[in-house]
């Protein structure tokens, strides 16, 4: 009985979403999207909690670098204008999601495939957004610092987070490291979602390694 009550609060805070896949692997994922699991992104009731992204991305910065992190079918980048960014890159773990968002031919877009908990991006960003993708990981503090390295300066980090159960995880510790420039409730029947707006106190470049660097260390390591 206890477990029945819980399922039906889940079922209560969640109306019109299908239960989301317990980790994120691609054929897990794949098969989410092969069954219609993100069709409700497209409806009225998402809307709103983009259009404040969207309403920070032209706020923050005039036309950015966008890495939108967890991208899935590119329905953020479906709704943004082309004259709002410079370019876009969305990343996503499912093979099918990029397939079609890949398909929409958006301008100054790219798409990718690949695990972002261990992606390492090639260049910075003015603007890296997490919209809905945190979930899907165990550490999500852990990939925020990961990716904190490559903002450009004066960057933002963007989170949309809609209000699961366990959600508040997510905003732990998000006060170390990182100060909070603006932040949103979106409220409607579908739910609510928290959204965030944070840039880093101190600023970190990343550790960029060549392979002439590695390997001249390896060389060094094996005469001592």
């Amino acid at each position: 009985m206890k477990k029945l009550l819980l399922r039906m609060d889940r079922l209560r805070i969640l109306p019109g979403r299908k239960e989301p896949p317990a980790n994120e692997q691609p054929d897990s994922m794949d098969e989410y999207y092969g069954n219609g699991g993100f069709d409700f992104l497209y409806s009225l009731e998402e809307l709103s909690h983009y259009m404040v992204i969207l309403g920070y991305i032209r706020y923050f910065v005039r036309q950015p670098a966008i890495l939108d992190v967890g991208c899935g079918e590119g329905r953020l980048a479906d709704l943004l204008d082309r004259q709002d960014y410079k370019d876009y890159h969305g990343i996503d773990i499912s093979p099918i999601a990029i397939q079609r968002a890949q398909k929409k031919k958006l301008p100054k877009t790219r798409f990718t495939v690949t695990d972002f908990q261990t992606w390492d991006p090639d260049r910075s960003y003015d603007l890296i957004i997490f919209c809905e993708s945190l979930y899907y990981v165990q550490q999500p503090q852990e990939v925020i610092q990961h990716y904190a390295p490559f903002l450009k300066k004066g960057g933002h980090i963007i989170i949309s987070i809609y209000r699961f159960l366990d959600q508040g995880r997510i905003w732990d510790g998000m006060d170390q490291g990182f100060k909070i420039c603006a932040a949103d409730i979106v409220q409607n029947l579908r739910g609510t979602w928290d959204i965030r707006v944070s840039k880093v106190k101190v600023r970190i470049r990343p550790a960029i390694i060549s392979r002439n660097q590695i390997l001249f260390c390896s060389i060094i390591s094996s005469i001592r």
